[in-house]
């Protein structure tokens, strides 16, 4: 399993009302079908603290990035 984080700057709209403009593009990659549940949820904790995320966004390394996001 996979996982990678891209930030862009400057944000790049991509044609949605609800969600341009974007500033960060997760891809995941998995094994089979069920290996990735646990991943995600991790992921999903991480993105709902609105704070770590505006601090994932500042990030400027990929190191600080890491130690944002504890994995």
């Amino acid at each position: 399993m996979a996982l990678s984080f891209f930030t862009l700057n400057p944000p790049i709209n991509f044609g949605s009302e609800i969600f341009d403009p974007i500033k960060l593009i997760i891809t995941l990659s998995a094994v089979d079908q069920d290996a990735h549940i646990d991943l995600l949820e991790q992921l999903t904790d991480i993105l709902l603290d609105e704070d770590k995320v505006k601090a994932l966004l500042a990030a400027e390394s990929s190191q600080a990035f890491l130690e944002i996001s504890k994995w």
